[in-house]
């Protein structure tokens, strides 16, 4: 089993990192969404984890974490489908994470 750490910085509004609306208002807070894989799959347990449990940071970042998924999850269902060769496996290999972990997380 291959255990490994992904860190992403999660802006509260995520239309301005992942809608096409102009007009959005620059977000006011930030949460780092972490999580550990294993096998090449997003442990659902550990995401955010470096928060504390059950505090609002902690709620707000699952929340959000599970938006981030999503949008991940169809960036790279759009990249597999333009893209060719060593590429195309590798959108393959993250779709296949981020759409199977936005399939199953409930914050």
């Amino acid at each position: 089993m291959v255990i490994t750490k992904g860190v992403w910085l999660v802006l509260l509004t995520l239309g301005v990192a992942y809608s096409a609306d102009a007009g959005v208002v620059a977000p006011k807070k930030r949460y780092r969404v972490t999580w550990e894989e294993r096998d090449g799959r997003i442990d659902s347990d550990s995401v955010c984890a470096d928060h504390k449990n059950g505090s609002i940071a902690y709620r707000e970042c699952r929340s959000y974490a599970i938006d981030y998924f999503h949008a991940q999850c169809h960036k790279h269902r759009e990249g597999v489908e333009s893209s060719v060769g060593a590429k195309r496996e590798k959108e393959r290999t993250l779709r296949d994470k981020f759409c199977n972990i936005a399939d199953r997380f409930y914050p």
